[in-house]
């Protein structure tokens, strides 16, 4: 399906048109800005979050500041930018081994930013600026033997034109299609029934429902890399105090 296609689907669904019928070129125009408005909101709200997608990369030696966005940003990654890292892990040599994503403030207190060592990469510091991130990893590697895996919550994309593929995960074109005829059928003179209303609501909560993540427990510090000893984790002796 294109967005052509999808637009069109929507304005038949709230009779704006009947079969066989078309919009012309600049009604077209203008749903497609509409469109893009209803995922640009969606994304506000992080609606279209969903965990499935894997972010990888190799690391490079002395490099521990990356860059993730489109291609015509020209970041170190070209991936669609992360709205958030869910966790991850690190390979090396064929043995995997977990990450941790932490904030700002712990990433700060890593001693020893600038010193170069081979081994996993222990820990990820996330930015989500736009229209790159910037990501933060820790140890500093000394080698390219380690691969970086992250889970992250991707973001959909606007589209560019109204004849981009439309890839979606499941529910979202459906859910797309009668946001877009809820949006567009007032300023036609056309109704959004009740039953539409229903059917909207219904794929919606399904969605959010499917994105839902567990919140994370916090600590007032970085956790023990092993798991235990509670407390405040010392990252450069790995004991917690």
């Amino acid at each position: 399906m294109t967005v052509r296609d999808l637009i069109t689907k929507s304005f038949k669904s709230s009779h704006i048109i009947g079969a066989g019928e078309e919009l012309d070129a600049e009604e077209m125009v203008d749903a497609l800005d509409e469109l893009n408005g209803v995922i640009e909101q969606a994304n506000l709200d992080k609606l279209f979050g969903y965990f499935e997608t894997t972010l990888s990369f190799p690391t490079q030696s002395d490099k521990i500041v990356y860059t993730i966005g489109p291609a015509s940003t020209t970041p170190d990654i070209i991936h669609v930018r992360p709205v958030e890292i869910m966790g991850g892990y690190s390979r090396r040599d064929q043995s995997d081994n977990p990450l941790f994503v932490r904030a700002k403030a712990d990433y700060d207190q890593l001693n020893l930013k600038s010193v170069a060592a081979g081994g996993w990469v222990q820990i990820v510091y996330y930015q989500a600026a736009w229209p790159k991130a910037t990501l933060y990893i820790w140890p500093k590697p000394s080698d390219v033997l380690t691969t970086v895996f992250l889970s992250v919550m991707a973001e959909v994309a606007v589209f560019a034109t109204i004849d981009d593929a439309v890839s979606l995960p499941p529910g979202y074109r459906t859910w797309l299609q009668l946001k877009l005829a809820k949006r567009v059928a007032p300023g036609y003179g056309a109704q959004f029934t009740d039953k539409m209303e229903e059917n909207l609501l219904d794929i919606e909560t399904s969605i959010k429902a499917n994105n839902i993540k567990p919140m994370p427990v916090s600590s007032p510090g970085l956790t023990s890399l092993a798991g235990g000893g509670g407390g405040r984790y010392d990252v450069m002796s790995d004991v917690s105090r």
